[in-house]
């Protein structure tokens, strides 16, 4: 007998579905902070490397040692080139892009995993099984080993497989029983007939 196997999964589909969507919500989430982080740092190294320029002054001791890195004062910062101007302002506009699209992405990736992990296969099953009951083929059983919807739903698809063999099979025996009592009927009814024939 053919047998149809599904994976065991424990938890309803409604329970798996919600954590798929917050894992990847999660993800989203690592991957824009993430993105925010290194634009920014990026942005910050392209205005570090024009210094400010004014007088620089430091605190000293009784000694006259210098004490600290100094500070400016009246500081006039320098013109950055056009070019880096363009690429801060991409840096700047980068993470707000990315963020919708890390969403889109994240949601996507859910949805899909979420059909081949946990519906694409008893899905299968399920319709194979349809297509071998609609072909009058029941010699094969639905095993799938959860207590979710679909694990229901392929319960109640063997409970309808087991009564459709059960009715045929009662049905076949109806059939042959008919016809042994058709073929006594006969022989009975040809023993009188011949009888008769002879008189």
């Amino acid at each position: 007998m053919g047998q149809v196997n599904c994976r065991k999964h424990y938890l309803s589909l409604r329970k798996s579905l919600v954590l798929y969507v917050i894992a990847f919500v999660v993800l989203a989430v690592f991957l824009s902070v993430t993105t925010f982080s290194i634009c920014g740092s990026a942005a910050e190294g392209i205005r570090a490397s024009y210094p400010p320029s004014g007088e620089k002054y430091y605190l000293t001791n009784e000694q006259g040692e210098q004490l600290g890195d100094g500070a400016y004062i009246g500081t006039v910062p320098v013109p950055m080139s056009k070019e880096d101007e363009r690429t801060i302002a991409l840096l700047e506009k980068l993470p707000i892009v990315a963020t919708p699209i890390y969403s889109a992405f994240c949601i996507i990736a859910a949805a899909l995993l979420f059909y081949r992990n946990r519906l694409k296969k008893p899905l299968a099953e399920l319709r194979t099984a349809s297509e071998k009951i609609a072909n009058n083929d029941l010699d094969f059983s639905i095993d799938y080993d959860n207590n979710d919807e679909l694990g229901q739903l392929c319960a109640s698809f063997e409970i309808m497989r087991t009564t459709l063999a059960d009715n045929f099979s009662k049905m076949w025996r109806q059939v042959e029983e008919r016809k042994a009592l058709n073929a006594a009927f006969a022989h009975d009814l040809r023993t009188p007939l011949t009888v008769l024939k002879g008189y």
